[in-house]
Order: C-alpha cells, then structure tokens, then sequence
C-alpha cells in the first residue's frame, strides 16, 4: 500500500470525495513571530493557527463511499510562514503546512499531512482568467492521509483543498470557507 497515491502495479478501488467547507475558522495561536536574516538577507512572518471547519457533501462529485465522511476536521494545526520584501505582513505570499485529523460516519477517522501556497492564484491565463497571480486570502494545496478506524480501514485520501479567508496583517482569527476534491483509494482482491 503506497502513501503516495494509487499504484499501477496494485490493484485498487478509486472513489471520488467532493466536500464543501462551512462554519470554518482559522484560529491564530499565540503571537505572530518575526524572522529577519543579514544573510541571505530576508523577513518571514511565521505564525501557527488551528484550523476547524465542517465538511457537507458536495452532491454532483461526491461518491456513496466519500458520503460516508461527513467531515469535520478536528485537529489542522499549521504553520503559515510569509515571506515579503518591504513590508513585513500576513498578506505575502508564502506556504502552510501541518496535520490534520478528520472524523466521519460509524467511527472512521483519517490522519494525514497537508501543505500548500498561501495568498497565491493559479487559476490565471493560461489556461483561465479566474484569478491574478496575487490572491490575498487564499490557502490552496494538498493533503494525504490514511484512514485508521472505521470501515476503510488503511484505505488512503488524496485531495486538493482551497481555504479562503480574510486577509490580515498579523493572520488574524478569521472565518473560512472552501472546498476539498479528490479521492479514497482501497486495495481490492
């Protein structure tokens, strides 16, 4: 069984998972921290936040086995870490990354790592004119898990996720909202 993803040599069971995020929050924990280095010279605005939501069924997406997690995350503890030149705040761009813990129906829960780009538009010409390259309020990025209780037992989650949320200086508490897509893999016989 891989970690990273379906295997061609294996012989698997792919199911769509499609969610959308609501009654999301992205909490600061503690004070924002500071890096200014001589050499290379740079400032990072680092800050870790715990990240809450609830996940309902996207329904033209997801499948019967992704209805069985009625999502929330419980546990998304990320570091943000923004980079900027001249003025040092939470609207640069930069990556996030950290674990999450996801709870569904008849006791499944998965754990996994998660990462991305925040403040980042990659829906630009080519090939859509959706977004700039500069999108303040924006977490977009991956997460993998595997599932450890519960009927799918050792199955795996690949999705994409994007979290929007409103820009701060400091990554304040704000509210969220969002949508995760990808799929649950299981070895078959």
């Amino acid at each position: 069984m891989s970690s990273e993803g379906p295997v061609f040599k294996s012989k698997e069971c792919i199911d769509e998972i499609s969610k959308i995020i609501s009654r999301g929050a992205l909490r600061r924990i503690g004070k924002p921290r500071f890096d200014v280095c001589r050499t290379p010279k740079c400032q990072t605005l680092k800050v870790k936040h715990n990240f809450s939501c609830v996940l309902r069924r996207n329904l033209p997406c997801d499948s019967k086995i992704g209805n069985l997690f009625t999502w929330r995350f419980t546990r998304p503890n990320f570091t943000s870490e923004i980079t900027q030149g001249l003025i040092l705040n939470g609207e640069g761009r930069g990556a996030h990354h950290g674990k999450f813990t996801l709870v569904g129906l008849d006791g499944l829960i998965a754990t996994g790592l998660l990462g991305g780009v925040t403040n980042a538009g990659t829906h630009q010409v080519p090939p859509s004119d959706c977004e700039s390259c500069r999108v303040t309020g924006h977490m977009e990025g991956r997460l993998t898990g595997k599932i450890r209780k519960g009927s799918l037992n050792w199955g795996r989650i690949f999705a994409s996720y994007l979290i929007q949320f409103e820009p701060s200086t400091e990554f304040d508490t704000t509210p969220t909202k969002g949508r995760v897509e990808g799929i649950i893999v299981r070895d078959c016989v």
